[in-house]
C-alpha cells in the first residue's frame, strides 16, 4: 500500500484576536505492515544463509569431532547460564554491585589515563590492535589506516666488489728481495 498523502488543516479563523492563522502539516509514515514484512524477509535471509553455513560446515566436520564438537556447546550454553546465575545474585547483594562498578569504573579510568599520558603505551595498543584486525579480517589495508606508519629507511647500496689484483697485497720497494737457490 502506498503512503497516504499529507494533510493541510488550516483554522478558518483564529481563535486570539490579531493572530494570524497558520497551517498545520500532519503527514503518516509508511504503514508497519510494510516496515514489519521487510524486516521480516531480511531476518529470514540471513537465518537462511547462517543455517546454510552451519550445515555446510557440520557435514565437512569428520564424524569423531561432531561429539566433541556437541559437547563443547553444551558446555558453553551451562557456563552462560550459570555465569548470569551468579552475577544475577551478586547484583542483588546491596554492597558487592556497587563495589564491583566501582572497581570497574576505576580500572578502566587508570588504563585511559596511562593509554593517555604515555605515547609508547599508546603506540604499542595501536600495533596490538592492528594485529588483532589483520588477524581477524586478513586484510592488512584496514589495519594501521588510523595512524600512519612511518616508511622504512631506504637499504644501503651495496659496495663494489674488490678485482682480485686490487686485494692482493702491494710489494714494498724497501723490502729485501727474496733469492731463490
Amino acid at each position: 500500500t502506498a503512503a497516504r498523502p499529507a494533510r493541510v488543516v488550516a483554522p478558518l479563523r483564529a481563535r486570539v484576536a490579531g493572530a494570524r492563522p497558520t497551517a498545520v502539516v500532519r503527514s503518516q509514515s509508511e504503514s508497519q505492515s510494510d516496515t514489519g514484512s521487510e524486516f521480516s524477509a531480511k531476518a529470514q535471509e540471513a537465518f537462511n544463509d547462517a543455517s546454510k553455513f552451519v550445515k555446510e560446515t557440520w557435514e565437512t566436520t569428520a564424524d569423531a569431532e561432531k561429539p566433541a564438537i556437541i559437547g563443547i556447546l553444551g558446555a558453553v550454553v551451562f557456563v552462560q547460564i550459570a555465569i548470569a546465575a551468579c552475577m544475577d545474585k551478586i547484583d542483588k547483594i546491596p554492597v558487592l554491585g556497587d563495589f564491583f562498578e566501582l572497581v570497574g569504573v576505576t580500572v578502566v579510568g587508570v588504563y585511559a589515563y596511562k593509554l593517555v599520558t604515555n605515547p609508547a603505551q599508546r603506540a604499542d595498543m595501536q600495533d596490538t590492535f592492528d594485529g588483532v584486525v589483520t588477524k581477524m579480517t586478513g586484510n592488512a589495508k584496514m589495519a594501521g589506516s588510523s595512524s600512519p606508519k612511518k616508511p622504512a629507511p631506504p637499504p644501503a647500496a651495496p659496495k663494489p666488489a674488490a678485482s682480485p689484483a686490487a686485494a692482493a697485497p702491494k710489494a714494498d720497494p724497501a723490502a729485501p728481495k727474496a733469492t731463490s737457490s
